[in-house]
């Protein structure tokens, strides 16, 4: 058996599970930086290696061989009488499950049966008692369920957003959990008043009553998801993000904004991030953050830029393009 999954930590939990097989993590952070229409997998592994690669995770060479690794992997399904495609309920997971499952959508299985588990809790924290039960129950992968993983994987694509506002207020009995994440993921569209993703609005407003080290602002903030989907590295990302030279939204109490690392170890166990005043008045719609960042990032196939600026309203679930930047 051949199983997909969504990390490193999932694997280690389902092999000590005792669930067998050969395992391939899934490693991609598929809510951040482009995924473009109209690649194949090859050539979307490699924008995915270069916009990972710009943001520090490692040397796009060296994140794009382990792309071709994966993809070599994949492409050799048919060695496997099964593959099973495991995955969890937060924002994280759905997307890899629709990358996966569309690839699907265009293979013929041959003799290989394709089964998938979408489970309401995390792996790492489920017992392997009932992970050997969940194992029992997974389900047969139909044609209508690659269908609607393909019209998703499309929707989520596009340059326009409005395909994925359609699918994420449709509901589905066959892919679980789809339309909460991606409801989830329509909240990192700035907010009308604010210019904030909610990402963003949550970590300001934990830091109004007091600051807080990075690890207990990603533990305050992790509490305020439903289902926390961003990893500490990619939360001290966003946290960079928000310490921008010209219009900081939250500095550190201690260190220069541009020497804050709190990845670099115990060193910054110690360090505190605090809301700036300018900060305070973006979180109460005094400025905008769209405004004062030069808002320049991806959503799927969407490139939010100057000019090209669209805001969702979670009060309304409606997504409006700015007036002044048609």
């Amino acid at each position: 058996m051949l199983i997909i999954t969504n990390g490193d930590s999932a694997v280690e939990s389902l092999r000590g599970a005792g669930i067998e097989g050969d395992y391939l993590p899934w490693r991609d952070v598929l809510h951040e930086g482009p995924i473009p229409d109209g690649l194949d997998l090859p050539a979307l592994s490699s924008v995915r290696a270069i916009f990972l690669a710009s943001l520090g995770v490692d040397k796009a060479p060296e994140i794009e061989a382990r792309f071709r690794e994966r993809d070599a992997n994949l492409e050799s399904f048919r060695s496997h009488s099964e593959v099973l495609l495991w995955f969890e309920h937060d924002l994280y997971d759905p997307l890899q499950m629709l990358q996966v499952l569309d690839w699907f959508s265009r293979r013929e299985l041959g003799a290989t049966r394709l089964t998938l588990i979408c489970q309401s809790k995390f792996v790492a924290e489920t017992p392997g008692k009932f992970l050997g039960d969940l194992f029992e129950q997974r389900e047969e992968v139909s044609s209508d369920i690659l269908e609607e993983a393909w019209r998703a994987w499309s929707a989520l694509r596009t340059p326009e957003p409005e395909p994925l506002v359609e699918l994420a207020k449709a509901s589905s009995s066959r892919l679980r959990y789809l339309g909460v994440s991606l409801r989830r993921l329509l909240e990192e569209y700035p907010a009308p008043a604010t210019g904030l993703a909610r990402s963003e609005r949550q970590i300001l407003e934990s830091l109004v009553p007091e600051p807080l080290t990075p690890a207990a602002l990603f533990e305050r903030v992790s509490r305020l998801e439903e289902a926390a989907y961003l990893g500490d590295w990619w939360f001290y990302h966003l946290l960079k993000t928000l310490m921008s030279p010209s219009h900081p939204l939250i500095k550190p109490t201690r260190t220069a904004a541009e020497a804050f690392d709190p990845r670099a170890g115990r060193a910054w166990r110690d360090e505190q991030v605090s809301i700036t005043g300018l900060g305070k008045d973006v979180l109460a719609g005094k400025q905008d953050w769209v405004k004062l960042s030069d808002l320049n990032k991806w959503l799927g196939g969407v490139h939010l830029r100057p000019g090209k600026i669209w805001r969702w309203d979670p009060t309304t679930s409606r997504l409006t393009r700015d007036r002044t930047t048609s």
